[in-house]
């Protein structure tokens, strides 16, 4: 396709440059309604030159100046400015970090910067879709074979001098990590949670599910139900360990188990789940 080896995306952006410098309103019209058009085309080749490093933001630009709206839109200067990306444990891998740069814009101009499609449009932005769901692959891949990461992110989740902040910002990315594991064939997902399983997610989990943090809890809670959907035999093995280790009937807490068979019950808000496994938890 000429478009694609024409260097015709560069070109275009320079165009873009110059009407921008120039305020030419009109110029930035037809550059909108050109990239609109090349998103329908629906072609990889063309994802990846339009969202490399060098010209991500350039496209944003161009998807700015949208001819039905009075003012064009502020995309960048959200993405540069207010969406900064702050780590919880520092990457040290720059393939993985610009990997989770790239899958987060794609991500906004998808949900955000591009009009809502037609059904028909919808059909022809497949592609669009299929770029941002093996970058989450990749980066579950990247993440998971990153051991010295994984391990500090678990040590700050664990460790008793974690502030209330740091641990809530890691177990969030925690989640989020585990969100995008759901992207994972069933042999790449087992793998997965056998990774977490084996650096203590569920002793992790026992201390975060006791924040007084909603937040930090409400997140808990959602790596918890993925554990269970994919591998309820890494909880009820937890659950035996727990029992083992159970104190007498004189002691002052039940099984970490009642916690989270509570924390569990169908057709209860998320709120009143809580309350009750907190009940069983502080019960004599």
């Amino acid at each position: 396709m000429a478009i694609e080896n024409e260097g015709y995306i560069k070109k275009l952006l320079n165009v873009f440059h110059m009407c921008e410098d120039l305020e030419n309103s009109e110029g930035l019209h037809h550059l909108y309604e050109i990239f609109k058009n090349v998103f329908l085309l629906n072609k990889n080749a063309l994802f990846e030159l339009m969202f490399a490093e060098d010209t991500i933001f350039d496209v944003v630009g161009c998807l700015e100046n949208d001819p039905s709206l009075a003012q064009p839109k502020r995309h960048r200067q959200y993405l540069k400015s207010i969406a900064n990306f702050h780590q919880v444990i520092k990457i040290n891998n720059p393939e993985l970090l610009s990997k989770i740069h790239q899958t987060y814009r794609v991500q906004y101009i998808q949900d955000v910067v591009l009009p809502t499609p037609s059904v028909f449009e919808e059909n022809m932005l497949s592609t669009l879709s299929s770029f941002i769901f093996f970058n989450k692959v990749e980066i579950v891949t990247l993440i998971q074979e990153d051991e010295k990461f994984l391990a500090e992110l678990f040590a700050q989740l664990t460790d008793e001098g974690t502030d209330d902040r740091t641990r809530n910002e890691s177990v969030r990315f925690l989640k989020e990590f585990c969100t995008f594991s759901q992207t994972l064939q069933p042999q790449s997902r087992e793998s997965f949670f056998k990774t977490l399983n084996n650096l203590g997610v569920l002793h992790a989990l026992e201390i975060t599910l006791a924040s007084d943090d909603k937040e930090t809890k409400s997140a808990s809670t959602e790596i918890l139900n993925f554990i269970v959907e994919f591998s309820p035999s890494m909880i009820r093995e937890y659950m035996l360990q727990q029992l083992n280790n159970t104190e007498d009937v004189s002691g002052r807490s039940l099984p970490f188990g009642t916690y989270y068979t509570v924390l569990l019950l169908p057709g209860l808000p998320a709120d009143e789940r809580h309350h009750r496994a907190d009940d069983h938890r502080l019960r004599p």
